[in-house]
């Protein structure tokens, strides 16, 4: 079965924000005076730039990942003069240490004083090889080696709405600061 890929701009809507689908289940373009108006919470992925800590929650199939590559994209052309783009799929991770904290690329950005925007893709999938994976990250981000250098990680994750846990969400959140975290 061949999957249909449509280059539509997508727009998000933090989890606290409201979305109206007034005109017969369709979504004013947020572009548009109009649609603005209607819908002021939706956002494109490039406004979020700023955010250090930003998860795209979202149901299977409405392109997360795509999305994911289009902000590494983005991220890689407009902000990485010097700084470091890694992008991990959780799914394939069997080791959250092996597979993420001791990446030459990580482990370069700890040694250096550059930024490092960190794409993590899937962590639904990636919570059915690794049962502890949200507690393992939240493990690690405390840890003093880390917390001297947060200010120079930026954190991209996506995952399925319902499977978000929420010890990963306060645990992002204490880790970043609730003014450096958007979901």
């Amino acid at each position: 079965m061949s999957q249909q890929n449509y280059n539509w701009k997508r727009f998000w809507c933090p989890r606290s924000g409201n979305i109206s689908l007034r005109d017969g289940g369709y979504l004013d373009d947020p572009n548009t005076e109009w649609g603005k108006a209607c819908n002021p919470d939706l956002v494109s992925l490039e406004e979020f730039t700023d955010v250090p800590c930003l998860i795209l929650l979202g149901e299977p199939g409405i392109g997360k990942t795509n999305e994911l590559e289009k902000l590494k994209k983005y991220t890689e052309k407009t902000i990485c003069e010097s700084n470091k783009v890694l992008i991990l799929n959780l799914r394939s991770f069997t080791n959250l240490r092996e597979d993420l904290f001791k990446d030459e690329t990580f482990i370069n950005w700890l040694k250096g004083s550059h930024h490092l925007y960190l794409f993590l893709d899937s962590l639904d999938e990636g919570l059915l090889s690794i049962k502890n994976l949200a507690i393992g990250l939240v493990d690690e981000f405390k840890k003093p080696q880390y917390q001297s250098h947060i200010n120079r990680l930026h954190l991209r994750l996506t995952c399925r709405t319902f499977v978000f846990p929420a010890i990963l969400e306060d645990g992002l959140k204490a880790f970043w600061g609730e003014d450096n975290f958007a979901l």
